[in-house]
């Protein structure tokens, strides 16, 4: 009884999105309510329309309502039925909705609601999405570069590992810069700004909407308000004179945005313009095994949509397919294209990183060389409009960096991250930030060592203890003058743990993103991931392990030479090169695989049982120099050498720095101890037992 309820008061809920009653449902109508709780049984409800034919007949028993006999007629029994049932194709959209779709889009009168609703739908449609697909997908994967948008679906309806997809940008009528995809994530942007500092990221392409607005907080739309509104839109509301329809609205289902460009694409398939392989991709449909490890290749998709805009800005026109059975044939309206030439706007993006978007290096869906794009075209929103070689001072070295210079880097980061806070702590070194200036100044992005990235803090304290280095006079070789060197992280494998690692990403990224390098979204995605890979658990009778300080060093060095050279060589802008690097490649996945671990066998074996035979019986709990024999063959016979403590060196006893040893000692210089290697050698640690009998002898 509580299941049926349940159902009961979802289909309620439909029924007062569609504004009908329960006294209004007829045969018709209840089938389009069953058709709606079918199709979105796997994205709103968890029921299909058998769970609701029984709940309704349940319903109609309990309370007897004998308006209600139809839901034992036929036409409700063909869905319990479905092998019997006819297969209902959906029907492509014509020509004329898209072209008016988009044209709404360009218009500056068009509401924000519509905006994102509009530009929602021919997502799905250039993309080739279902609409589970497209409620399925994290906005702040998405991949801008003015002429084409790229993203991918985190689950879908054929896999669970991801389905990257690609749209050309410029739609049928846009000639210029702008178009209405531009437009549409502009309008992404403003409702998702403000919730920038939220604790869940949108993750769909539709948001729920009440009247005029959207609810708060954002939620997915259902399916049944997504069919209301594509209904709708396909009316075309905003046109005041009679226009012509290619159907009825109510035949159209959200598969229709999906079928469109296949069903566009097979006219032109039959003419040999596209290939089988590009429709394939266009519908993410698999083709036996060979496709296994190129599931990401989104140039063909984007090829076959640039075929398809360019014959129809040709003058080719395509034919709707006719429905199957009694159904009344469907006339294709004439459609005449109007030419929307507008340059890019500037736009201060608060939630997308597409602060430094470019022209995506793209001819008919292939990548062309760099040489091909004209410099003067590019056009880049810079975060701060500032000459980037006078703010170094002249004559000074990479670590000055005028005053007004960082000030400004400040507010504007502030600006663009109101969730952020700089603190001396948080605030890079005025080395680190350097660097990264003078790298963005020459649109350059080599490594930066490890060793460098420190907080402002971090690095006030090293400069207390950091005394300047002075050479020794005996011997003295000009070769041998040692200059002074900026104070820098001793990065070792004893002395450092992942926290360390990720405290020095978090400080070169906030420096990344303070010069306008790159969003501090795309910085941090690569950090979680890498991040990932150093703290996965692994079972210890595996015999592997987690890579240490030294080798992520070097898997972040090689990582960033390749970021280095997809900006130099290949054109990338630094998000999409760090977009390509964190989800695409596989690059970090390899150079942070799990090693083996090498088991150490264990010194002094030989001593600990020479230690325990000569050593006298109870001599341990003597005094004087008895009970430092003790201790000395307390430590050997546990199979590990004793850290030696004082030594000889030219003549003279020194102590020695337990603190070096583990890489703790900041003092330098200044400490007091000797900084030697207090590490025993096996053959001594041997012949330990036998010296001390010897000294005892002597004495």
């Amino acid at each position: 009884m509580f299941k049926y309820i349940g159902t009961l008061q979802c289909v309620h809920n439909i029924l007062q999105e569609f504004s009908l009653t329960w006294q209004a449902i007829g045969t018709y109508k209840l089938s389009d309510l069953l058709q709606i709780t079918h199709e979105g049984r796997q994205t709103d409800w968890g029921f299909g329309a058998s769970a609701a034919i029984k709940a309704l007949r349940w319903l109609q028993k309990t309370l007897q309502i004998p308006a209600w006999s139809t839901l034992h007629g036929p036409v409700v029994n063909s869905f319990l039925n479905p092998k019997i049932h006819e297969r209902k194709e959906a029907i492509p959209l014509s020509l004329f909705i898209v072209t008016q779709w988009e044209r709404r889009l360009l218009m500056k009168d068009c509401p924000l609601q519509d905006q994102v609703v509009l530009g929602g739908f021919l997502c799905m449609l250039w993309a080739g999405l279902r609409f589970s697909d497209g409620q399925r997908i994290n906005l702040q994967s998405l991949s801008w570069c003015i002429t084409a948008l790229r993203g991918s679906c985190f689950q879908t309806k054929t896999t669970k590992s991801g389905q990257p997809w690609a749209l050309q940008a410029r739609g049928f009528l846009s000639r210029g810069d702008w178009s209405w995809t531009a437009q549409w994530l502009v309008a992404l942007d403003t409702i998702w700004g403000p919730m920038h500092n939220a604790q869940t990221a949108g993750d769909f392409l539709l948001p729920m909407t009440l009247d005029t607005g959207f609810v708060q907080p954002m939620i997915p739309m259902s399916y049944s308000q997504a069919l209301k509104w594509m209904r709708f839109m396909c009316t075309l509301p905003w046109k005041l004179s009679d226009t012509p329809l290619s159907a009825n609205p109510n035949d159209y289902t959200l598969h229709s945005l999906k079928t469109t460009t296949l069903s566009w694409s097979n006219q032109l398939a039959q003419q040999g313009l596209v290939t089988e392989e590009q429709r394939h991709l266009q519908g993410h449909h698999r083709r036996g095994s060979m496709r296994l490890y190129s599931r990401d290749d989104t140039a063909g998709q984007l090829a076959l949509q640039d075929t398809l805009i360019t014959q129809v800005q040709s003058g080719y026109r395509f034919v709707t397919p006719l429905h199957r059975g009694s159904q009344q044939p469907i006339r294709e309206p004439p459609v005449k294209l109007e030419s929307f030439a507008k340059s890019y706007q500037e736009h201060r993006w608060t939630f997308f990183p597409f602060n430094n978007a470019v022209k995506d290096p793209l001819l008919k869906g292939q990548p062309t060389a760099l040489a091909t794009i004209d410099s003067g075209d590019e056009i880049t929103v810079e975060s701060i409009e500032l000459n980037l070689h006078a703010d170094v001072a002249p004559g000074s070295n990479i670590d000055s960096l005028k005053a007004n210079t960082v000030s400004k880097l400040k507010k504007q980061f502030l600006d663009d991250y109101p969730s952020e806070v700089l603190s001396p702590d948080t605030m890079p070194s005025s080395r680190l930030l350097s660097m990264a200036f003078q790298h963005h100044s020459k649109r350059e992005y080599p490594w930066i060592p490890w060793r460098y990235r420190m907080s402002q803090s971090k690095m006030d304290d090293m400069v207390i203890y950091h005394k300047p280095k002075v050479p020794r006079i005996e011997g003295l070789q000009l070769h041998q003058l040692l200059l002074d060197e900026p104070p820098a992280l001793d990065i070792n494998n004893t002395g450092m743990g992942v926290n360390a690692i990720r405290n020095m990403m978090d400080i070169h990224n906030t420096a990344m993103a303070l010069v306008g390098a790159c969003h501090l979204q795309r910085l941090r995605a690569y950090s979680l991931r890498f991040m990932s890979f150093l703290t996965q658990r692994l079972d210890g009778d595996s015999g592997l392990r987690t890579p240490n300080v030294l080798e992520a060093q070097a898997a972040d060095k090689q990582l960033w030479n390749l970021i280095h050279e997809l900006v130099l060589d290949q054109g990338f802008t630094l998000d999409n090169a760090l977009h390509e690097v964190t989800h695409l490649r596989a690059d970090m996945a390899s150079l942070l695989q799990p090693r083996a671990k090498v088991t150490s066998r264990p010194m002094g074996s030989t001593s600990s049982s020479a230690s325990t035979t000569t050593a006298p019986k109870g001599k341990s709990k003597g005094k004087g120099k008895s009970k430092s024999i003790g201790k000395n063959t307390r430590g050997e016979a546990q199979g590990r050498p004793t850290w030696v403590t004082e030594a000889t060196i030219q003549g003279k006893k020194q102590q020695l720095c337990m603190q070096f040893q583990s890489g703790r000692c900041q003092k330098g210089d200044l400490c007091k101890f000797g900084h030697f290697c207090a590490y025993p050698l096996a053959f001594l640690v041997s012949l330990q037992p036998n010296l001390t009998e010897s000294k005892r002898a002597m004495n």
